[in-house]
C-alpha cells in the first residue's frame, strides 16, 4: 500500500544560499526506512549553478551527522562512501525520487 504524509512547496531561486545539508527521513513520524520523497521542479533548473539538488547517496542512514543546524561533519562525504549526485539539468515537471 501507499501512503501520502504530507505536500509542501520549498521555494528557492536561484542565487540563494546553499540548503544546508538534512535528512527528510528525520523529519518524518514512521518507524520505517521505506519512504521516498518526490522532488518536482516548477521552473527550469538548467545548470549546476542554479540551485541543483545534490544527494549524498546513503547518508539517511547515518543519524550521528549533524544535519540542519551545521554543515561540519558534512564534509568529504565521498571518503564516507556517501557519493555526491547531483540533478541538472531540471526542465518544469521533471522529478526525483529519493
Amino acid at each position: 500500500s501507499v501512503m501520502l504524509y504530507q505536500t509542501s512547496a520549498f521555494v528557492k531561486e536561484a542565487g540563494n544560499a546553499e540548503t544546508r545539508w538534512h535528512s527528510d527521513l528525520n523529519t518524518a513520524p514512521f518507524d520505517t526506512n521505506h519512504m521516498v520523497t518526490f522532488w518536482i521542479a516548477l521552473t527550469p533548473v538548467p545548470t549546476f549553478d542554479e540551485a541543483p539538488l545534490e544527494f549524498a547517496t546513503g547518508s539517511h542512514r547515518d543519524f550521528a551527522l549533524p544535519y540542519w543546524y551545521s554543515n561540519e561533519g558534512m564534509r568529504n562525504l565521498d571518503a564516507r562512501n556517501y557519493p555526491i549526485k547531483s540533478h541538472e539539468p531540471l526542465l518544469s515537471g521533471d522529478a526525483t525520487a529519493h
